[in-house]
């Protein structure tokens, strides 16, 4: 007598199958969420090396890295391959176990350029990952080109510089305006006058935010919001050879803009292209933000359409990032804290300045 094989019925092997799929939608945003969980925590701690480096450097030279030096370009004074707008990270490279590489920098000619002028002694860091200055969130790293997620705070206001195009001549209608910016009430963190001492930020180092995530734009011509916006209808947004940008005129300006379409954008923002290694400048299109708008804005960044580091060119650069719900800051006391989108547009630019007198209490 034979016996009965036993086996799954085909209904028995679809509701095992079917069981199987349950867990597995179950798992897999449990799954997500603690990979997520892993970056963000990786995302703040790289903001906190970030913050101790700085004060290393502060221990240093009694004063935090420059946003910028000046002349911030020398052709105008016979130095055609220097820069003065290194970003502070260029700065704090041997604080973070990178002096290798800082001692293989050229500190005389600070530009990179593959055109004309030629500059090319520190070309080498067009290539330089560094992991300390990305944001594992951001799907736009790759290894072997220089990006950045952090952005050093110049304030709330749209002013990058006050008069770096000409270098010594001064507009005496946008240079004293960008100045009174920078240098006053609405200073950052950095500015384009040197370092700023600790004794400078009178607000108080743990109500002043130091650096912030930025998202990296894409490198395309499409509407994302880590492009740039600078233009509607095939006119520019702003002018910019006039003296009278200020930071009403902007917000403005860029409120008008289509953001829905892919030509008002530039293709090159927040990306290591040709002649701009991204964590090596403090322009506005790589290494400085400004507190205009809240953490992660639902309109684009904008401003002017060239890039916005010179006199009369101004932007709106908001922090961003990939995390749910806000960015992560790194404070002038070295602490990093999680901001939300939702904070108050008077906090977040309380928190931008460094001596604007706020009374900002819990935020």
């Amino acid at each position: 007598m034979r016996s009965k094989r036993a086996g799954f019925t085909l209904i028995e092997l679809l509701v095992v199958i079917a069981i199987i799929a349950v867990l597995i939608a179950l798992l897999l945003p449990a799954v997500q969420q603690a990979r997520e969980a892993a970056r963000r925590s990786q995302c703040r701690n790289n903001l906190k090396q970030i913050g101790l480096a700085m004060h290393n450097y502060l221990d240093s030279f009694s004063q935090f890295p420059p946003g910028r030096m000046t002349p911030s370009r020398g052709q105008a004074v016979g130095m055609p391959c220097w820069y003065g707008h290194v970003s502070p990270l260029y700065h704090i490279l041997p604080y973070i176990d990178q002096a290798n590489i800082y001692n293989q920098l050229d500190k005389s000619e600070t530009r990179v350029r593959m055109g004309s002028p030629l500059c090319t002694k520190n070309a080498f860091v067009r290539t330089v990952a560094l992991p300390v200055f990305m944001c594992p969130s951001d799907p736009r790293h790759s290894s072997g080109n220089n990006t950045n997620s952090y952005r050093a705070n110049f304030g709330a206001h749209v002013y990058a510089g006050r008069h770096f195009g000409s270098d010594i001549n001064v507009d005496p209608v946008y240079t004293p305006r960008a100045a009174a910016a920078l240098d006053g009430l609405l200073g950052g963190s950095f500015g384009d006058n040197g370092g700023i001492k600790m004794s400078q930020f009178t607000d108080g180092s743990s109500n002043t935010i130091m650096y912030s995530e930025r998202i990296i734009g894409t490198a395309a011509a499409a509407a994302n919001l880590g492009n740039y916006m600078f233009r509607s209808g095939g006119t520019n947004l702003i002018n910019t050879s006039s003296p009278t940008n200020d930071t009403a005129s902007v917000v403005a300006a860029c409120a008008t803009g289509d953001a829905t379409n892919p030509a008002n954008y530039r293709t090159d923002w927040g990306w290591t292209s040709g002649d701009d290694p991204a964590w090596y400048y403090s322009s506005f299109q790589q290494g400085a933000y400004n507190h205009v708008q809240t953490p992660n804005f639902p309109r684009p960044d904008c401003g002017c359409g060239s890039i916005p580091d010179d006199e009369h060119e101004v932007a709106i650069i908001t922090a961003r990032s990939y995390h749910t719900g806000g960015v992560h800051s790194l404070l002038a006391d070295g602490s990093v804290r999680f901001v939300s989108n939702s904070i108050d547009l008077g906090v977040w630019q309380a928190a931008g300045t460094r001596a604007g007198g706020e009374t900002l209490g819990e935020w």
